[in-house]
């Protein structure tokens, strides 16, 4: 099996951390009031979905036609045929759609009784787990907003507006952080990373951790970069522009990590694992005691102090926090740990589940499992007006990609479905992050470096499939296809958004009836086309590689604005 290199897991482990905590780490503050009971799982030979509970058990088997999320403090969300939504009380006998939020445009997760949604040509809003609406949220200063979290994070929901600006309501609707940041983190122990603007574009970003009422914290000194942006254990991970790698205390002070890190996964109050120049992986504690030596693929931290890992000869093994075995999976290519559930594995015949002793806890093979805590992507409103359809371009713009999405970041985080062959291509595209428009229709393509899936077959070819963790997000590409002009007067906002976030314009060419204007932030770059005639408008934003392969094009033999051959998600 093909190693990773130092550098590419670098990017996996500061893009990954915050997802891998979510369920594998000892007293995790972020998990106290969230409760999974049920995760969703299809039946090898079976057309549809069923949910395999924390006691054991099989509920709804083979009933659910499209793939339901987590089952989170006894709700669940899945799709409808229509591209809809649906919310769910798991209750005992069978899935109850909760009252009036059958058809919603999107849906966030259960959180302390409060759930984000958005009905189809509404505000999004906030219901209770009986469907009941608490309050709808208002445009701010004119400023719809058209986009929250999936959840609450310590009583706080992010929201951002129209024009960008992100900031945080409490539970009762009241606007407690005003929208004024350019971008920010969910709140993790009382604190959210906030990016504050400068008086100019050029100006030098400013970081700072307000308080669950928007009172300045601490400003992360100017020589520090984060690389996770929420607090967990009390701390956040981080490193010097000098690249010296550590964390952050509770008060913004610097921690040095052991000697020769180059990277930091999980961690926990007592340890952590970390990544050396030879692409190996430790554990050590952070008192400096070493429990793992640094010669594994990777590592994870269980709840109970022990230790998955992933030798070079990609066998996976559990160890005590004292390195004595607990138990060997030879028989299986790729395990991953699902707190309360237990391990599933993949082998040659299919995917199981093991209980902690390594004992099948369900009797049949599985096909397909799911761990997505919503149905839905993101919680957006559906009340917006056509300039605000293409406001959300300006608004999802960062310096460092777009949205979610990072430039360098590892591919397969981004992928919400198990490795299968309809991914052994080098782009993916991203449904329904855009909200289409009456008179324009959008796409959202990311392209990796290489190949998103390999072949974990020893002879190199078919089954089973496997993620390549060396795999980057090369470029993002967002398509638009209008059946108006309406660009031409929606640009000037997307424009003014951008600039906001520190972009600023470089140049600008017409050739043959295409606009070619190049956007250049502290950190990344924007490419935008126009062609007004075919009624079609792209954004690029790449790596350096990419963008100035682009760049000679464009001034030198043009850029084809023909359709890319893309294999759209399966």
């Amino acid at each position: 099996m093909a190693r990773t290199t130092p550098f590419c897991k670098m990017f996996i482990w500061a893009g990954c951390i915050s997802g891998l905590m979510l369920a594998s780490c000892r007293d995790n503050p972020a998990a106290h009031d969230t409760e999974i009971t049920d995760l969703p799982v299809k039946i090898d030979g079976q057309k549809n979905w069923s949910f395999f509970g924390s006691d054991g058990k099989l509920r709804y088997e083979n009933i659910l036609p499209a793939e339901p999320s987590l089952v989170v403090n006894g709700i669940f969300s899945c799709a409808n045929a229509d591209g809809t939504y649906a919310l769910f009380s798991a209750s005992a006998d069978a899935p109850a759609v909760i009252p009036g939020c059958g058809r919603l445009y999107s849906v966030g997760w259960n959180h302390n009784g409060l759930i984000p949604v958005c009905q189809t040509g509404k505000r999004i809003s906030v219901v209770n787990v009986s469907g009941e609406k608490q309050f709808e949220l208002q445009p701010v200063n004119g400023a719809e907003i058209v986009e929250t979290a999936l959840a609450y994070y310590d009583d706080r929901l992010m929201v951002v507006t129209a024009d960008g600006l992100y900031g945080f309501v409490d539970t009762k609707g009241n606007l407690v952080v005003k929208p004024k940041y350019y971008s920010a983190s969910n709140y993790g122990e009382g604190r959210a990373m906030v990016e504050i603007p400068g008086q100019n574009p050029s100006d030098v970003k400013v970081f700072s951790f307000i308080d669950t009422n928007g009172n300045t914290l601490f400003d992360v000194p100017s020589n520090i970069r984060l690389q996770t942006y929420r607090y967990l254990y009390g701390r956040i991970v981080a490193r010097t522009d000098k690249g010296q790698l550590g964390f952050l205390d509770a008060k913004g002070k610097f921690e040095k990590a052991i000697d020769g890190a180059i990277g930091i996964g999980q961690y926990n109050y007592d340890y952590y694992t970390y990544l050396t120049k030879d692409g190996l992986s430790g554990v050590v504690s952070f008192k400096g005691d070493k429990h793992l030596p640094a010669r594994y693929e990777s590592i994870e931290i269980l709840p109970d102090q022990t230790f998955l890992v992933s030798d070079q000869k990609g066998k996976f093994r559990l160890f005590d926090r004292n390195g004595i075995e607990k138990l060997a999976f030879n028989d299986y290519e790729y395990v991953k740990y699902v707190n309360n559930f237990g391990f599933v594995c993949r082998g040659k015949q299919g995917s199981v589940l093991l209980n902690r002793n390594g004992r099948r806890e369900l009797a049949q093979n599985l096909s397909d499992v799911s761990f997505s805590r919503s149905a839905s992507i993101v919680v957006r409103s559906d009340a917006q007006t056509s300039n605000d359809i293409f406001s959300q371009l300006g608004m999802m713009v960062t310096p460092y990609g777009f949205s979610k999405f990072k430039i360098g970041m590892p591919f397969y985080v981004f992928v919400r479905r198990e490795p299968n062959a309809s991914y052994a291509s080098r782009n993916y595209i991203m449904p329904k992050l855009l909200k289409d428009g009456e008179n324009v229709r959008f796409t959202l393509t990311l392209y990796a470096d290489r190949k998103i899936c390999r072949s974990a077959n020893p002879a190199g070819k078919g089954e089973p499939y496997e993620f390549d963790k060396g795999a980057h997000l090369r470029m993002i590409q967002v398509d638009a296809q209008m059946t108006d002009n309406s660009w031409f007067s929606a640009q000037v906002r997307f424009t003014r958004n951008i600039m906001n976030k520190g972009y600023r314009l470089v140049k600008s060419v017409v050739k043959e009836g295409t606009v070619y204007r190049l956007y250049k932030a502290m950190d990344n770059e924007l490419i935008l086309f126009y062609n007004e005639s075919e009624k079609r408008m792209r954004i690029l934003i790449s790596d350096e590689k990419t963008r100035n392969e682009v760049r000679r094009n464009i001034f030198g033999e043009g850029i084809d604005l023909s359709d890319t051959p893309v294999n759209p998600e399966p």
